[in-house]
């Protein structure tokens, strides 16, 4: 439905995991939260608060976990909101590589976001341009296949040049006169 991961898990969360037509409308009602944005944080309920040093970690899942070639860190991590399952844990550490090591790593984690947000915003006004878009074509959600249109340079050893729409289908590639802009899926635009 082209909803971001990390705005995915947060309706999922708040809706408590019912159905994912609630987690999609508690997405849309929220969606100028920026926070939701961020990665999803959920308090550990045996961790009771007090911020200890993983006592509950089997030493024998962190070390199997480790022999794949994980830090330490990131493997208790990774068993800690996985529940200490292995299998799950290793899935979600290569979803989450980027993540810092541990909860002291995100200095404040959801009290901070509001301070991350701030970091980003502009009160300057945005010009942007379309400069691609992906559009659906077939029956369903559940049937057809995916185009892309790209606004590309007639003549790209020129800056400035002037600009064309390019259809990309496949193997399919041509220039094309009149894109269906407002049929588009999934739209990408570049800052002037």
């Amino acid at each position: 439905m082209g909803i971001p991961e990390n705005p995915a898990k947060h309706a999922l969360y708040k809706t408590g995991n019912n159905s994912a037509d609630m987690a999609v409308t508690w997405y849309f009602e929220n969606m100028g939260d920026e926070s939701i944005n961020l990665p999803l944080r959920i308090p550990n309920p045996k961790a009771g608060g007090g911020g200890g040093g993983g006592d509950d970690i089997p030493q024998e899942s962190i070390d199997m976990m480790m022999q794949m070639g994980f830090p330490e860190k990131k493997c208790r991590k990774a068993l800690k909101n996985c529940d200490n399952n292995v299998e799950r844990a290793t899935d979600w550490l290569f979803s989450h590589m980027d993540d810092p090591d541990d909860d002291e790593d995100m200095a404040g984690g959801e009290a901070n976001a509001g301070d991350l947000n701030a970091q980003y915003k502009c009160a300057k006004p945005g010009n942007y341009q379309l400069q691609s878009f992906i559009t659906h074509l077939g029956s369903s959600v559940h049937a057809g296949h995916y185009v892309c249109h790209i606004r590309k340079p007639v003549d790209e050893s020129q800056a400035g040049a002037q600009k064309q729409w390019v259809y990309f289908n496949d193997a399919k590639v041509a220039v094309t006169e009149e894109p269906p802009i407002g049929k588009g899926y999934m739209y990408f635009f570049n800052k002037l």
